[in-house]
């Protein structure tokens, strides 16, 4: 790729990162994708440090949405009989992330081969909400409790002015199916 072309990329995955209203989808293969093309501050590719502090967002938001992209690699013994754990995300896990019937959390630890954390009895009783959920509870919270509505948007990985502006859109998108019907 031409150094124009590749520059012209760049720029529109960054602009496109910077735009509201992004789908989880559309947010990790931007990630991915800007993961392949090189940083012009630092003449590497770009790292998932190097974006958060760009887009200003927290190190963990996008390493944790970057993590849902990475290719499967069942867990297997290598030729030292050192065991490599399991990393990335099937199809079927990413499809039912996408439906909303799994956790951002829970696949984003199974993604990168961490260990499911032992529950505690106080976990066990506080099974994990599936987004879809996450965000009717956001959308159902008044605009004034400002702290209900912090936690939920931390609780999705997202910074409350995101989590904002995504629930604005998928109202004017409700809004809009209503008005088809």
């Amino acid at each position: 790729m031409s150094q124009k072309r590749e520059n012209e990329t760049l720029e529109n995955i960054l602009k496109r990162l910077e735009q509201p209203g992004l789908s989880l989808y559309e947010e990790t293969r931007l990630y991915e994708a800007l993961t392949k093309h090189v940083n012009p501050t630092t003449g590497k590719r770009w790292t998932i440090k190097d974006i958060a502090q760009h887009l200003g967002k927290p190190y963990a938001h996008v390493r944790n949405r970057w993590a849902l992209m990475m290719p499967f690699r069942a867990a297997v013994v290598d030729e030292r009989g050192k065991i490599r754990r399991r990393m990335g995300l099937t199809v079927e896990e990413r499809l039912a992330l996408l439906r909303g019937e799994k956790s951002v959390g829970k696949l984003t630890r199974r993604a990168l081969g961490e260990e499911d954390r032992p529950e505690t009895p106080l976990q066990a009783s506080r099974s994990s909400i599936p987004l879809r959920d996450m965000q009717r509870l956001f959308d159902e919270s008044h605009e004034d409790n400002v702290e209900r509505r912090r936690a939920i948007a931390e609780c999705m990985g997202l910074a409350l002015t995101q989590a904002v502006r995504e629930a604005q859109i998928r109202k004017a998108n409700h809004h809009e199916e209503c008005q088809r019907e």
